[in-house]
């Protein structure tokens, strides 16, 4: 068991650098490469800084997926559940509170910050099961 902790531990670790170094390079990319308004005219603009927004959370997806299905894998399944519930709860709450006030760019924070409650979950759930705890989810978790 201790093996397949360890194992469990280095692989979400690397799948979490994996999706950062994606996400920063496709941050950095994006505006440079695949500026809106030349490829889909002017009145695209607006849209680009909610689009880099949900490409940061996209990240945060895919690295949620990552570890999810890790932890089901391990047997875990609930974790999973009550961490997407968490989210889900979170980006309601979120989208109440920013979409009247800043609109689509709301929307994408919200998202954001949703995805990210979940990922903080599974990294606190992860990081006790494996017995492993990094002290800044020990400051976090003391916190909450």
């Amino acid at each position: 068991v201790d093996k397949q902790r360890e194992i469990f531990r280095k692989l979400v670790l690397r799948g979490a650098m994996l999706t950062l170094v994606l996400v920063g390079a496709f941050l950095i990319v994006t505006p440079v490469v695949f500026p809106s308004p030349l490829v889909f005219g002017e009145s695209y603009r607006p849209a680009l800084p909610s689009a880099l927004v949900l490409v940061i959370a996209a990240g945060v997806v895919g690295f949620n997926q990552i570890a999810s299905e890790g932890i089901r894998g391990l047997g875990k399944p609930r974790l999973v559940l009550w961490s997407e519930v968490s989210g889900l709860v979170v980006t309601i709450v979120a989208l109440a509170a920013l979409l009247p006030s800043f609109g689509i760019i709301g929307a994408a924070v919200a998202s954001l910050v949703g995805y990210t409650t979940v990922t903080v979950l599974l990294l606190m759930g992860v990081t006790r099961w494996a017995g492993d705890r990094l002290p800044w989810l020990d400051q976090l978790s003391d916190s909450i």
